[in-house]
């Protein structure tokens, strides 16, 4: 989930090492709206634009649909949150559990790295998405990374190969995005980055 720069809530007690952990975090008002990078808890808000939104939406119900046609996994939305240590708990903008690992999902958070992270990248939040988020989703063993620039109407996706990410390929509207690691995710971009006001 990436929409404006994120902000430190210094407000937030901290451990003996200076970090909050995922104690801190479970202060935090419930929902969308807070993740826990690194021992930080940043602040998202506010809300994202509706081309972020129109292309979240768009991707969530191409995924899901396929996942379920297939009977892949399971396929969830932002807000969800995916916890991967004591000073690390996210909410991608969409991710995908493998049925075969269907087990770390529970009831209140997935537990452990999805095989697919999602995150629609605003423009003040391009290095977050393409720097830190990237590096924390690479460092606990996410399979695929897509950043989605909804601006630019173009797809990065990025695959896990011996403990790092390889560029598998960047995706423009015009192209069909095949996923290496789920060979039944094949979508036609047009169908997501759709005009958010019709002229």
């Amino acid at each position: 989930m990436s929409y404006t720069a994120p902000i430190e809530k210094k407000s937030m007690s901290a451990n003996k090492t200076g970090k909050q952990t995922y104690a801190d975090y479970l202060k935090t008002p419930e929902g969308w709206g807070y993740e826990l990078f690194d021992g930080n808890i940043r602040d998202m808000a506010p809300a994202p634009y509706t081309n972020h939104q129109s292309a979240a939406g768009n991707l969530f119900a191409e995924l899901k649909l396929l996942a379920e046609k297939n009977n892949l996994g399971k396929v969830y939305i932002a807000p969800t949150d995916v916890y991967f240590d004591e000073h690390n708990c996210v909410q991608p903008d969409i991710l995908f559990i493998s049925k075969e690992r269907v087990h770390i999902i529970t009831e209140k958070n997935i537990q452990g790295a999805p095989d697919l992270a999602v995150e629609i990248v605003s423009p003040s939040t391009k290095h977050y998405d393409t720097v830190e988020k990237k590096n924390l989703y690479q460092r606990f063993g996410v399979k695929e990374y897509w950043i989605v620039f909804p601006e630019e109407e173009r797809v990065i996706i990025f695959s896990l190969k011996n403990g790092a990410y390889h560029l598998l390929r960047t995706y423009t509207k015009a192209d069909v995005l095949h996923s290496q690691t789920f060979s039944a995710f094949k979508i036609e971009l047009t169908k997501i980055f759709t005009p958010v006001i019709q002229q």
